[in-house]
């Protein structure tokens, strides 16, 4: 700075300063939102310090340029004269290309101001630049005017709240790129690559500390998408610590939340995952409780992966452990397997059901590999389609085309029969039309298409030329070879069956 430093800090403004700083900080704590973290920097700068403008730029990937993000007081817009700036580039693009911070509280005699008659107007006489980097990267750059000097209490202030800053927006950052993983795992599930689970739960919580128990190895991507998921949910829980563990056959995740963000959550009902859930009470310490309602997007895929998700009260009942363990996954032995399922977390659910199975994963349409899909666009140009169906009461109708048929409750032993079924060129769960047809006779069945078109038995009687007393007979002989008792549930049972057509 020009103008001489105090030498000994004002311990009371210091911690006068910090509390504000500390607001700050919390406004962003857990948010994984870049505009809404830098919005709500430099709008706290400008109402808890009184800074005339402030704002942030972000680097962009190619780091060739800075964007601006953020911007508070004086001018809030982020698409002026300087919402792109070269790296390099005035003060800004310098800070960033040099990682060196910039300090003045005379701002009017710097000769690299573009502006001096804006600076005059505004009364503008302070300016900071501090370079937002992590250990080997500078991600952004944090700048404030202010029309008073800057007092070196705030410039050290600021300098922690730069720190804080820095790892609320490589979170955000990390957690844009976790949301794109999403994406693709909705899409089909590429194989993640590196970095490991770790990485990216670290960057995840930002703040919020994270173990590694055990030595890490690479997961399949339905893994790493519910580990990920998990971390998300557990977050707004007032999550104090994470724990990460790898053994022999599973992988761990285990998570320590509030007791009392926990009934907040769960005012809504909980979810018991043990038969002795219901009769447990929350205030026991060491008790297996129910499991947060908003974890239920993700319940059926950890049932479907062999995986657990329970919550264990603490020893003062003041917080809640949470648990999520999944097994590994088994190496391909058995050929290739494709799955096209309408969600991400049905998609991950039996990808990785699939590979349990010892089957490996094709992203190939070849009409000769097993296809799992609940799209029936997707059944066109497969030879051997099995259908999902949302239940597994009943005999539901599926499709024309399917060779199996499984539901949501079908785990990675019966999957692997089910497929292994397929590749011999057998069927799995389907109820052969044609043979139950020729169960019916072919007049019973004339009879029964006509039935369903509403037609009275006088004029079934007139179309196939015979009485209306046979027309009785063949109905009451179709009603006990179905095992019905009255017209309309054996309607209802031939189309369900799909063995009508309508």
């Amino acid at each position: 700075m020009s103008d001489s430093v105090v030498d000994c800090l004002n311990a009371p403004r210091l911690m006068f300063e910090l509390q504000r700083a500390n607001q700050i900080a919390q406004d962003i704590y857990a948010c994984l939102d870049t505009r809404a973290i830098a919005n709500r920097v430099t709008q706290g700068l400008v109402n808890q310090f009184n800074c005339a403008l402030a704002r942030i730029w972000l680097v962009e990937p190619d780091r060739t340029h800075l964007k601006m993000i953020g911007s508070a007081g004086l001018y809030t817009r982020t698409d002026g004269a300087f919402s792109t700036v070269p790296m390099g580039a005035f003060k800004v693009g310098k800070i960033a290309q040099n990682r060196v911070s910039f300090l003045s509280n005379n701002l009017l005699d710097e000769p690299w101001l573009r502006d001096r008659e804006w600076a005059l107007q505004h009364q503008l006489r302070g300016f900071a630049g501090y370079p937002l980097a992590t250990s080997d990267t500078v991600i952004g750059v944090l700048a404030v005017f202010s029309r008073e000097a800057l007092a070196p209490e705030f410039l050290e202030i600021l300098l922690s709240l730069c720190t804080t800053v820095t790892v609320s927006l490589g979170s955000a950052l990390q957690f844009q790129q976790v949301q794109q993983t999403w994406h693709l795992a909705g899409q089909g599930l590429s194989a993640l690559q590196s970095p490991m689970l770790s990485d990216y739960l670290a960057k995840l919580l930002g703040l919020i500390p994270l173990k590694l128990v055990g030595t890490e190895r690479s997961l399949d991507v339905s893994l790493t998408y519910l580990f990920i998921k998990f971390t998300e949910l557990v977050q707004p829980l007032d999550c104090t610590t994470c724990s990460l563990t790898y053994s022999t056959d599973v992988v761990t995740l285990d998570a320590i939340v509030s007791a009392d963000a926990l009934v907040v959550t769960t005012h809504d009902g909980d979810i018991p995952l043990s038969s002795d859930a219901g009769s447990t009470q929350r205030e026991q310490p060491g008790n297996t409780t129910a499991v947060p309602s908003s974890f239920r997007p993700i319940l059926l895929a950890i049932a479907s992966l062999g995986g657990t998700l329970t919550t264990t009260v603490g020893t003062l009942s003041k917080v809640v452990q949470i648990t999520l363990k999944l097994p590994y996954s088994q190496p391909a032995t058995n050929g290739y397997v494709r799955v096209e399922c309408r969600s991400a977390v049905l998609q991950c659910a039996f990808s990785q059901m699939v590979t349990t199975a010892g089957f490996a994963l094709s992203t190939v349409p070849d009409p000769s590999i097993p296809l799992i899909t609940d799209q029936p666009d997707q059944i066109q140009g497969s030879d051997r389609v099995i259908w999902v169906h949302p239940s597994s009461m009943g005999s539901p109708r599926y499709p024309q085309g399917v060779v199996a048929q499984i539901s949501l409750d079908t785990d990675s032993t019966v999957l692997r029969e089910v497929i292994m079924t397929v590749l011999e060129g057998n069927t799995w769960g389907i109820h052969d039309g044609e043979n139950t047809q020729k169960m019916l006779s072919s007049r019973e069945h004339d009879v029964m298409c006509l039935l369903t078109q509403g037609l009275r038995d006088r004029e079934i009687a007139g179309q196939l030329h015979i009485s209306e007393s046979t027309v009785k007979f063949h109905i009451n002989n179709t009603l006990a070879k179905l095992n019905v008792k009255t017209r309309v549930q054996a309607v209802y049972e031939l189309m369900r069956h799909g063995w009508l057509e309508v």
